[in-house]
């Protein structure tokens, strides 16, 4: 104590203010120095409080906002702070029964007698024998190295590195991770090779890494870098996404790397659904090497992609940059849907838009085929899309784009889609990710690390099966353990409908694998009946297959408008899912009369086009079902029908036409889409065509009303609350949160870490349950766990799975017992503002039918 430490800093920048922490257990001291050059010195005297060591953190901040910083720890010498405890007996030994005196003496570290609290414990040594004493030594326990508590972060908003010159068509857009990628270059005789890279617009420094090995195993590499930068540049503090109604206030940081002061103009341009509060050019001083801020109140006015611009123009130097924002709609959705086939020459289709709607939030997608095998392109653009990534969607995901594929070759078909362009990519992708998902003991369960599942290995393996026909190479070992698995699963103990589907499965890779006897029609759903009927199949029991399809198609039903489907229900014992969609009946079952050569498979092809909605079905697992049914039914008919030569799309009130395709077996399939602005006051569109086949065509139209939809309940309640975390330290140094409900209109401050609470109540035990909970514009999801935050919270994880989006968090869980749980997060509100929350969501992923909204919610942020 009493001792002085200098301590010296140095730093990559010079001449930036440096920001000096004294940390430990708790933050002691923080202090602001300024670099002279590279270094700055620090002299510290030592104090109490700082034993057993201490932390001296240095922070700067350098151009472009990145962070550098770097700690040094100081040991402070606890031996002052040890006592001498002594311990004596008034005799060595003693007999049962006597009295011993003991006598503890505490003395302090120059020998001085001292009080002291004292716990004494006598316990028999035998004990020590059986389990020794871990408790540790208490000097290393109070003056054993302490780490860090402290931690230092910055609350800058997202900034999206770059710009570009504002003049002369120079604007800075294309920003990119990797510059230029070169795997098979190749060196002459006198070890030379040259490539040219152009640098994208991102201001960095870019990392050169080249390694290289010969025909006989020589290898080497290296590392270089290079810079990228600007002697003005400019960038612009702004969300990740807008939402309409917000309120808020995006910022520009204009850096002068010059020698000398630069007066510069700072200008920001807007789209017509954001409107600015203020002037959009501002005018300011930057000095030398410095940055200066500049900040636009603005609201959000409408939706759609919002392209943002801004830029700065000095003296001779200029710099600007250009982001495309998206700008999501607050509101309840409306959606219709039309799909069909036009025979005649002319066809009419009104559009249903509402009275009033979101300005920006109106899209309209319209997709013509030529053949109904070109048709099947719009739902698979929908599995691909899928925002989520399951076991069930990664493969849902490629499986019928591999049949699609195979069956516009055998058509004869050119199905120019991205999807296809790049199948094998995305199928090897698919395989990869899978890989890494299956469980130790061979199974899959809904995510990774979840407990493995017979259906999910099921399917996986039905789809395993249609990737190696495809010539897609497989790891015999993880095929061989995926089957012992499901092989190895007692089969009385799952419902009949899952062993059907498990015995198809282990029949697709070798019949002898289905030892049990499949369980008789009465036994199961509808459902099992098709598994049960091409698991027959596949062991050559065509008897049995054919009987399997006559009494699902017995069980076929109609629905109000006439349309024919077949039931699904099951019930099936605990731990599996309580329905199946009734189209994951539909699909199997069109596979099986196609395969039986039977003559309705027709009428299912029909029935199951029937049920289409938004060019899609239900869930992904049903898309992917009736894909697969379709594919199936199409390439049995060996050979492409007719269809239509022209097409016209025109307004159905003034004639006007608003395109033409020609259709063709290389051009089968024509998408076209209307945003708001294009829509206009679209009312009725016209079809028409020539030629003497029918015309696929699947019209979707979509708006958002001005009006949150209300909270629902429709096997599920949620709602949302946020809180204030208030530090409670405590007796051991450590700090604890206590929260702090946050009120209707109460404000928070940017940069404040808030706790999110999603409740949920379930009034069943639920299956496959995802809860989609809404960011605020400009918040940031933190990667701290929650589950540390105060002493007395008694959960933990129970989902399967959790995401971090750019606009939302969602959950999963795959099973979700009947009552209540909590989803809970830590976000970050960025941007001072007056946002908007949309309602969370919770659904079953496979029954879309049960589900529950919350209530919407406004946040207001500070500065």
């Amino acid at each position: 104590m009493g001792e002085e430490a200098q301590i010296l800093i140095a730093s990559p920048l010079p001449d930036l203010p440096v920001l000096v922490g004294l940390e430990g257990s708790r933050l002691h001291q923080v202090q602001l120095l300024r670099l002279q050059g590279h270094t700055a010195t620090l002299r510290l005297p030592i104090r109490e409080e700082y034993r057993p060591n201490l932390y001296v953190t240095a922070t700067v901040v350098g151009p472009e906002r990145r962070l550098y910083q770097n700690e040094a720890l100081l040991r402070v010498s606890p031996l002052d702070r040890f006592l001498q405890v002594e311990l004596q007996t008034d005799k060595p030994t003693y007999q049962p029964g006597e009295t011993a005196r003991i006598q503890i003496r505490t003395r302090n570290a120059q020998g001085q007698p001292v009080s002291a609290e004292v716990g004494l414990g006598i316990v028999d040594n035998a004990l020590y024998l059986l389990r020794p004493d871990f408790t540790p030594d208490i000097r290393r326990f109070f003056y054993g190295r302490q780490d860090n508590q402290v931690t230092t972060t910055t609350s800058f908003p997202q900034q999206y590195p770059g710009g570009a010159d504002k003049l002369a068509g120079q604007v800075r857009e294309d920003f990119r991770d990797t510059a230029a990628w070169f795997p098979d270059l190749v060196t002459d005789a006198d070890g030379l090779a040259q490539v040219q890279v152009r640098w994208p617009d991102n201001l960095t420094t870019w990392r050169l890494t080249a390694r290289a090995a010969t025909a006989d195993t020589q290898v080497g590499s290296a590392l270089a870098t290079v810079s990228v930068s600007k002697d003005l540049l400019v960038r612009l503090a702004a969300p990740r996404f807008f939402r309409v109604g917000d309120q808020l206030t995006l910022a520009a940081i204009v850096q002068n790397r010059t020698t000398k002061a630069q007066a510069v103009e700072v200008g920001l341009e807007v789209p017509a659904n954001l409107a600015l509060q203020g002037p959009d050019r501002q005018r300011l001083t930057v000095p030398a090497q410095r940055a200066e801020r500049v900040e636009w109140p603005l609201r959000v006015l409408g939706a759609g992609e919002t392209p943002l611009r801004v830029w700065a123009q000095g003296e001779g130097l200029q710099d600007a940059l250009q982001l495309r924002i998206p700008s999501q709609p607050l509101g309840a959705v409306h959606r219709f849907f039309q799909t069909g086939r036009l025979q005649e020459d002319g066809l009419e289709l009104p559009l249903d838009w509402p009275a009033t709607w979101v300005p920006g939030s109106r899209h309209l997608h319209l997709e013509l085929a030529a053949s109904p095998a070109a048709e099947l392109l719009g739902p698979l653009d929908y599995l691909v899309q899928f925002p989520y990534g399951c076991t069930e969607q990664t493969l849902s995901r490629f499986l019928p784009a591999l049949a699609v594929a195979q069956a516009g070759e055998q058509l004869g078909l050119s199905l120019r889609l991205p999807t296809l362009e790049r199948l094998p990519r995305v199928v090897r992708a698919g395989l990869q990710r899978l890989e890494e998902s299956q469980n130790y003991d061979g199974g899959w369960g809904w995510w990774a690390y979840d407990t493995s599942n017979p259906y999910l290995t099921a399917y996986i393996l039905q789809g395993y099966h249609l990737a190696q026909a495809a010539g897609y190479a497989l790891k015999e070992w993880r095929v061989r353990r995926a089957l012992e698995y499901l092989a190895g699963q007692p089969f009385q103990r799952l419902s009949p409908d899952l062993r059907a589907f498990v015995a198809y499965s282990l029949a697709l890779w070798d019949p002898a694998l289905v030892t049990a006897e499949l369980p008789p029609p009465p036994q199961l759903s509808t459902f099992g009946l098709a598994y049960r009927g091409l698991a027959a199949l596949q062991r050559g029991q065509r008897d049995l297959a054919q009987a399997a399809l006559e009494e699902g198609l017995q069980r076929r039903q109609r629905d109000p408008q006439g349309r024919w489907f077949i039931p699904a229900a099951s019930a099936p014992p605990a731990g599996e899912r309580p329905t199946y969609d009734d189209l994951e009946v539909a699909g199997p079952l069109l596979q099986l009369a196609v395969r039986l050569q039977d003559g309705r498979a027709g009428e299912i092809a029909t029935a199951l086009l029937q049920q289409r909605q938004d060019n899609r079905w239900r869930t992904t697992k049903a898309t992917a079902d009736a894909l697969l049914g379709l594919v199936a039914h199409y390439q049995a008919q060996q050979q492409q029908q007719p269809g239509p030569r022209q097409v016209r799309v025109q307004d159905g009130v003034s004639g006007a036409q608003l395109a033409q395709w020609q259709a063709g077996p290389q051009d089968p399939r024509q998408v076209l889409d209307w945003d708001d602005a294009e829509v206009s006051n679209l009312r009725r569109l016209r079809l028409e065509k020539s030629g003497p086949g029918p015309l696929y065509y699947s019209l979707r139209g979509e708006a958002f009303l001005p009006e949150l939809p209300p909270p629902d309940s429709q096997g599920f309640t949620v709602s949302r609350r946020y809180f204030r975390l208030q530090p409670q330290p405590q007796a051991n140094g450590e700090i604890r949160y206590r929260e702090q409900l946050l009120r209707p209109g109460e404000a928070v401050r940017a940069g404040e870490v808030l706790l999110a609470r999603l409740t949920v109540e379930a009034e069943r035990d639920s299956h496959y349950v995802v809860i989609e909970d809404p960011l605020p514009s400009g918040a940031e999801i933190t990667s701290r766990d929650p589950r540390g935050l105060a002493a007395d919270y008694w959960w933990d994880w129970f989902w399967a799975h959790q995401e971090n989006r750019d606009d939302r968090v969602a959950f999963f869980s795959t099973e979700l017992k009947r009552g209540r749980h909590e989803f809970v997060y830590l976000f970050r509100p960025e941007i001072p503002g007056q946002f908007q929350v949309a309602p969370a969501l919770v659904e079953e992923m496979y029954d879309p039918s049960r589900y529950g909204r919350s209530a919407g919610q406004a946040l207001k942020v500070l500065p």
